[in-house]
């Protein structure tokens, strides 16, 4: 693969005639931010071109208008100048990357969400779609295939897709350390959440046949329905207390298991029960922990939104 990587670019309507490098300390959310009572959002456009991400509000026929979001305690949101002194050189200059994930959804209406490895420098043992950097030439449908593909072993065609494509779902600016109280921000990227929905007969079950993967990159993977999803998106890290759970599943939810694909001690695949807990935990302000990536809560919830 290409080492090569793909950056955000920023462009104004009527300000910029060609587009420029965002900068590593850069609120990109903010610089966009437009709808009122609501910092943390901005609709934008975006396109891939010349193996650049730019990211505009000049609506165009080839853009894709979405919605891009960062939590409140996005840390570039919040760094002042003691925080900017601590970044090396090597950090200030590399830019903003940009990164895809598929929501890949079965015919069943399941969504396939995997466990970040424990060794992975960024959001260790972090629950997130599949998804990745793009490489250099690539479109955003496949980088996020590719992406699929590498971390699950699951070869997914567009074709495989209703209406034969990935449907652009949402963006976020994504910062680790996620709070500036867990450290200095090392990587800073936008994300493109992909929508795959598959058509029949591609079930939960038969792609869990198929499913194989990287444990370089994957420490377990599992389905959630749509009930499953809703109760996670109702956990929000902004909330001082848990949220209560949809009076439709059992208020017992997050002390429940569940079935997953997971590695044994021999690293082998293979299914297990595992507990429904840090699917309900939250970014903690001293250490983070097993859970749900904010972004991720996000991108159901966007995904929830659009598919009812």
């Amino acid at each position: 693969m290409s080492c090569g990587r793909i950056l955000a670019f920023l462009q104004w309507e009527g300000k910029d005639q060609v587009p420029r490098a965002a900068h590593f300390t850069e609120c990109v959310v903010d610089c966009f931010q437009s709808d009122a009572g609501s910092s943390d959002r901005a609709a934008v456009c975006t396109r891939l071109e010349n193996n650049r991400l730019i990211i505009t509000d000049n609506v165009t026929e080839n853009a894709h208008r979405l919605y891009m979001k960062h939590p409140s305690f996005c840390p570039v949101k919040h760094l002042d100048e003691t925080l900017v002194s601590r970044l090396s050189e090597v950090t200030l200059s590399r830019g903003v990357d940009t990164g895809v994930a598929v929501i890949l959804e079965s015919s069943d209406g399941k969504i396939l969400l995997t466990k970040r490895a424990a060794h992975l420098r960024a959001f260790p043992n972090v629950w997130v779609p599949p998804g990745g950097h793009l490489e250099l030439d690539e479109t955003l449908t496949q980088a996020g295939l590719r992406e699929l593909h590498e971390e699950t072993g699951l070869h997914v065609q567009e074709n495989e897709c209703h209406e034969g494509l990935l449907h652009p779902l949402a963006l976020w600016e994504s910062v680790y350390p996620p709070k500036v109280s867990l450290g200095p921000p090392a990587r800073h990227h936008i994300v493109l959440y992909l929508l795959a929905k598959l058509k029949a007969p591609h079930t939960a079950s038969a792609m869990s046949s198929r499913l194989k993967f990287d444990p370089n990159e994957v420490a377990a993977a599992v389905w959630i329905d749509r009930k499953m999803a809703t109760a996670i998106v109702q956990q929000c890290e902004e909330l001082e207390q848990d949220a209560e759970v949809d009076p439709s599943l059992p208020s017992t939810i997050r002390y429940m298991i569940m079935q997953a694909h997971v590695l044994n001690e021999k690293q082998e695949q293979v299914e297990a029960s595992i507990s429904l807990t840090p699917f309900f935990q939250r970014s903690g302000e001293t250490e983070d922990c097993e859970r749900v990536s904010t972004g991720t809560k996000y991108a159901l919830q966007q995904y929830l939104q659009r598919t009812t």
